[in-house]
């Protein structure tokens, strides 16, 4: 397993439409970069495994729970034999995060990746836990106009009516913004760069350039053209259908 537990790790927060997902599928096209979607393993076990010094293959079950709530989107198969065959010599919550990270299996695995990147909406609420498991990693917090986040938020396919509130989506951009301010405030703030979706979108190569540099990966000219990277097919089973093909290559376009 485990040359991952020598693999640096650093994270992706924003909220939902903040372009996110959008970044970590940019960030997938480096071979040197593993990205973990949204599975949010890294505070899933923390309660039950944050002190504990040894494991047996008993907390295999903890990880392969969550693995199997997972929306069907985001299913990625497991193998567990690696997770036994390893799980004895984890001395540590965060060797075990680490174990969890190598135990995934991708269409197309990246076996000689130097970086993880995690992302997930809840590490924007999670960094002080984050940042103390992980003291070298580093973080990418996005943001999003707010006229624009409540909009996109309230256009989507899948929001119910009742649901489509413009003070609701206010006030939860509003509260991501307080987070952000607090955290640009501690005395780690060279470990956050703030990147605006808009920026990110507008100005890509030079944003990516940056966000680059402040993860410590080498920028490829792949990177902009990431639709059509390899890697971002989570599993071979995860198939979209025309409409939604058609739906992702307008928006990318779009973008």
């Amino acid at each position: 397993m485990l040359k991952n537990q020598a693999v640096s790790i650093d994270f992706i927060a924003g909220m939902p439409r903040f372009g996110t997902t959008l970044l970590l599928s940019i960030l997938n096209t480096s071979e040197e970069v593993l990205c973990i979607p949204e599975i949010p393993i890294s505070i899933y076990a923390f309660s039950s495994f944050k002190n504990k010094s040894s494991f047996t293959k008993k907390d295999l079950t903890i990880w392969l729970g969550l693995q199997a709530k997972l929306p069907v989107i985001r299913k990625i198969e497991v193998n567990k034999q690696l997770f036994e065959d390893s799980i004895d010599k984890v001395k540590s919550y965060k060797e075990f995060l680490f174990l969890v990270n190598a135990s995934l299996v991708f269409p197309l695995p990246k076996n000689e990746y130097t970086r993880i990147i995690d992302k997930d909406h809840t590490h924007m609420f999670q960094t002080c836990f984050l940042n103390t498991t992980f003291p070298n990693s580093n973080n990418v917090l996005l943001i999003r106009n707010p006229m624009a986040f409540v909009n996109s938020n309230i256009e989507k396919p899948d929001v119910n009516s009742s649901e489509k509130s413009v003070s609701f989506f206010s006030f939860v951009w509003l509260e991501y913004a307080k987070q952000i301010s607090k955290l640009l405030e501690t005395d780690i703030s060279n470990r956050y760069l703030l990147v605006k979706y808009e920026d990110l979108v507008l100005n890509p190569e030079k944003t990516i350039r940056l966000i680059c540099s402040h993860l410590k990966i080498v920028f490829s000219d792949k990177m902009l053209v990431f639709q059509d990277s390899k890697y971002n097919d989570l599993v071979v089973s995860n198939k979209l259908k025309p409409e939604q093909l058609d739906r992702m290559h307008s928006k990318y376009d779009a973008l």
